[in-house]
């Protein structure tokens, strides 16, 4: 066998990325109304330890071939996805503290990439008791309470059981 072919396939065996104990998760309940949504979940999943992805928008889930389950699910987190791992093993929650009712405050790093994923969005948050307006500007939702106020946490399951993630700003008691 020539010598160089051989190296040639040795230096790029050296060169890939090392496989960890990979398994492929499927991860639910993903908002995922159109096909900008879909690229931004297989941009948000380019990342160390995912070595594959299926993206599927008419279940709204991903599968990924990783060895880092909870790192796929962060990494959709943070391009504003928020879904559930399928499966007994794997088990990451999200969860909001729950402080005090506020007046108002404002959602940030939702993806929301057309006005099909505001209008998904705004309609979730509607759904949470003592919501008086939802308003949308440059990506960010202001979210304000009829009298009594509403707790921020409240909304961010709702926001969550729609698929998308977001942090909470600027909150005003």
């Amino acid at each position: 066998m020539p010598l160089l072919p051989l190296l040639a396939g040795l230096l790029v065996a050296l060169s890939a990325p090392a496989r960890g104990h990979s398994e492929q998760v499927k991860i639910n309940n993903l908002h995922m109304c159109c096909k900008a949504c879909a690229k931004a979940m297989e941009e948000a999943l380019d990342v160390d330890g995912v070595y594959d992805v299926k993206v599927d928008r008419e279940a709204k889930s991903v599968v990924v071939e990783t060895d880092a389950p909870e790192d796929a699910l962060r990494a959709l987190e943070r391009a504003g996805f928020h879904g559930r791992i399928e499966g007994p093993d794997v088990k990451v929650e999200t969860k909001q503290a729950r402080g005090k009712d506020a007046k108002s405050f404002k959602l940030v790093k939702a993806h929301l990439c057309c006005a099909n994923c505001q209008k998904v969005l705004v309609a979730a948050i509607r759904t949470v008791p003592n919501v008086e307006a939802v308003e949308i500007e440059d990506d960010v939702a202001t979210v304000t309470a009829k009298t009594g106020g509403m707790n921020p946490a409240d909304v961010l399951e709702a926001v969550y059981k729609a698929g998308f993630h977001a942090l909470v700003e600027d909150v005003k008691e």
